[in-house]
């Protein structure tokens, strides 16, 4: 990523399972991490995503409901 880059970064290649360092949505660093074990194998909608951003929050996985059950 560009030293200057400012914008939220999207990535689902890291499939380890260590969610305390690429959780779901690190609001703190502005990353989201899609791999399917973080979102339980579950498709998420881009406006799904748009609404959990909106929040500010880190999740650490994507429950198999529609809400986010984990939190940091």
């Amino acid at each position: 990523m560009p030293d200057d880059w400012s914008g939220w970064r999207i990535y689902g290649h890291v499939h380890n399972g260590n969610l305390d360092d690429y959780p779901f949505i690190d609001a703190e660093n502005q990353t989201i991490n899609i791999s399917a074990e973080v979102l339980d194998y579950t498709p998420i909608s881009v406006s799904q995503l748009v609404k959990l951003l909106e929040k500010e929050e880190t999740y650490k996985r994507l429950a198999c409901s529609e809400t986010i059950k984990r939190k940091q």
